[in-house]
């Protein structure tokens, strides 16, 4: 699957790999992430370079892939959930995801806090001060 940026949309910025069909949906974690911490061997390259982090959810018919801006390669698999096809997806915070299918169920996937990071407080340098009064309600949220 490839990826555009809003300000180069007449060539990809980046390609995912492990997708083998076309995907349903996309849909970002609501909150901006702390960088993970990099081990001095790992020359993973980032997908996007920013400051902080960013998760995103892409599903397929099948299974759904967690991805984050820091690597090119996927942080999570999730499979063998559903009976039918996956339809859509939704966060509910940065640690839970709502998976939804045409066999009619939802499901309610819990992520370890190690796989996706933690939240970037909003009075962080790293958030974009265009962005810092839309995330300060959304780091209340909570379930």
């Amino acid at each position: 699957m490839y990826g555009f940026l809003k300000n180069s949309v007449n060539r990809p910025s980046f390609m995912l790999p492990g997708i083998k069909t076309h995907a349903t949906c996309i849909r970002f974690c609501p909150l901006l992430l702390e960088l993970a911490e990099k081990k001095d061997d790992d020359e993973t390259p980032a997908l996007i370079d920013l400051p902080y982090r960013m998760v995103f959810a892409v599903a397929t018919i099948e299974h759904v892939i967690l991805y984050s801006t820091q690597s090119i390669y996927p942080i999570a698999v999730i499979k063998n959930l559903h009976y039918d096809s996956i339809n859509d997806l939704a966060w509910m915070n940065h640690r839970t995801l709502v998976i939804a299918s045409s066999d009619g169920y939802c499901s309610f996937v819990g992520i370890n806090e190690s796989v996706v990071g933690h939240p970037l407080p909003n009075d962080s340098e790293n958030v974009p001060e265009n962005l810092r009064e839309h995330f300060k309600d959304l780091s209340k949220v909570s379930i």
